[in-house]
């Protein structure tokens, strides 16, 4: 799977780090503080091209107001770096 979506509500994850492996890839991270809800995105060019980031704010605006998500990118190669 390229994403995973968790509720962090549970006292059992609460004190656990999550992350993204990438080579060149982006990692994206998304959360919503409304319903403790966390999403981890592997996204290279096929999850770009496959929509992946719409399909996983879709899942998340079930269950959110997409007003209460934040998104942040990390670092990712590109042409020039």
């Amino acid at each position: 799977a390229d994403a995973w979506i968790a509720n962090y509500s549970n006292s059992d994850i609460r004190n656990f780090a999550l992350g993204i492996e990438t080579a060149d890839c982006v990692p994206v991270l998304i959360s919503s503080s409304e319903k403790n809800l966390v999403a981890l995105c592997h996204c290279g060019w096929r999850s770009a091209v496959s929509g992946l980031l719409n399909l996983v704010l879709k899942k998340l605006a079930q269950e959110v107001s997409l007003s209460s998500v934040e998104i942040v990118l990390g670092p990712s190669a590109s042409v020039c770096n």
